[in-house]
């Protein structure tokens, strides 16, 4: 599964040398208890304010080269994924799309063609309306007023505030593919014994061993429903293109939680902090930084992996971005720089999902995977006495496999 190339291995040496490079600067700054001062680093010359200024740059340069390795990755990733799962709610679109393959706020839209004053068909250009006949005669002198005259419509707009709730994430970290079986297997090499050496002529080969373990990760379904009147819908057409984009959110918002911290147990997928082979990282006496570049190396050493993103939960992550210098100098940089601020080069996934106390740093974009048996539906039906009762009910679902291929391409940190 990993992806591959000389660009890509030239760009990633280079970003894992630039890396060490600014840890050392970190290193040489330690003054115990977790705190850093520029003052000590003596590999850049200038004072405190050279030393952050040093960092600030490398910083970015880090940055700069992360959005080029993964630039490279994704141009070899297959191009047609992200419009097979941002196709509207309902099922995808098609050529010559007929009516089974509408959405629900089109099914619902339609046809419903509201006449004037409650006469069928007549609009209101067709009344003729005098001045006379609105007011009840002229030279009427009564002064109106909203309070004894005609008082004036409050008409409601069509925006709705979505209620506050937990946002999706992690799922754009994540790469996305498609399977046409109820689960994915795949073979992984869980014995290699390089054996190779140099030999005298004349001489027996020196003899290697591989062995391989079938792994499988089951298609599960996340569904969800709602009952709704004719009333409803007939009455607030706008109603049906709600539900056709909030359920489906409903769905992402619980599958962008199922990769974190599902437990595995049927009908759960495995989420990371469950994969096998996990690593961990404990924070123990180390500063913050130190402990999240130590998974970064675990990742990078261990697994044999290229780190791609962490993930935090928000209140750590306020910790790590607010942290200082003796002298109150921000390490992550000022306030006032523009942009997502990356740690040790590597873009952050704020996931209130994630407990706090504990983050995660691994190569998403090679061992890891969303494989969808069918991307995320919207039907209408009617459930046991919905008919005589004048209900409808708007269902959706997802079925997905998440997939390990290298639980070791992950650490988790804890103890933050």
């Amino acid at each position: 599964m990993e992806v591959t190339n000389a660009a890509i291995v030239a760009k990633r040496e280079e970003l894992a040398e630039k890396t060490k490079q600014l840890g050392s600067i970190f290193e040489e700054a330690k003054v115990g208890d977790g705190k850093l001062s520029w003052k000590k680093v003596k590999s850049v010359d200038g004072g405190p304010e050279a030393v952050q200024a040093e960092v600030d740059r490398r910083g970015k340069e880090l940055e700069s080269l992360k959005g080029d390795l993964d630039n490279l990755i994704l141009d070899q990733k297959t191009k047609d994924i992200d419009a097979y799962l941002n196709e509207p709610a309902g099922m995808p679109a098609m050529p010559g799309k007929s009516a089974m393959f509408k959405t629900v706020g089109e099914r619902f839209a339609e046809g419903k063609a509201r006449a004037a004053y409650g006469t069928p068909g007549k609009v209101a250009e067709d009344y003729d309306i005098h001045p006379k006949e609105v007011v009840g005669g002229y030279g009427v002198k009564t002064t109106m007023t909203t309070a004894a005259g005609w008082a004036p419509q409050a008409v409601r707009t069509d925006i709705v505030i979505p209620f506050a709730t937990r946002p999706v994430q992690v799922l754009d970290l994540i790469p996305a593919g498609t399977t046409q079986q109820a689960a994915v297997v795949f073979m992984e090499e869980t014995t290699f014994t390089n054996a190779a050496a140099e030999t005298a002529e004349n001489t027996a080969y020196p003899e290697a061993a591989l062995a391989f373990t079938e792994r499988t990760s089951t298609v599960r379904k996340i569904p969800v429903f709602i009952p709704a009147t004719d009333e409803q819908f007939e009455d607030v057409p706008q109603i049906a293109g709600y539900l056709d984009r909030r359920l489906p959110f409903m769905l992402r918002q619980r599958l962008d939680g199922q990769v974190i911290n599902g437990d595995g147990i049927a009908p759960n997928l495995t989420g990371i902090l469950n994969f096998a082979s996990l690593q961990t990282q404990a924070k123990g006496a180390d500063p913050t930084l130190d402990a999240l570049f130590k998974a970064y190396i675990k990742v990078a050493y261990v697994g044999f992996a290229y780190p791609s993103a962490y993930i935090l939960n928000s209140t750590d992550w306020q910790n790590v971005r607010l942290t200082r210098t003796t002298e109150g100098i921000y390490v992550l940089g000022n306030p006032t720089d523009l942009g997502n601020t990356p740690l040790w080069g590597l873009p952050v996934a704020i996931s209130t999902a994630l407990a706090q106390g504990t983050a995660i740093v691994g190569d998403f974009v090679n061992f890891s995977e969303l494989a969808y048996r069918h991307g995320i539906n919207v039907q209408v039906g009617y459930i046991n006495d919905d008919f005589k009762l004048g209900k409808k009910s708007v269902r959706a679902e997802v079925r997905v496999a998440f997939v390990a291929y290298r639980g070791a391409a992950f650490c988790k940190v804890t103890g933050l």
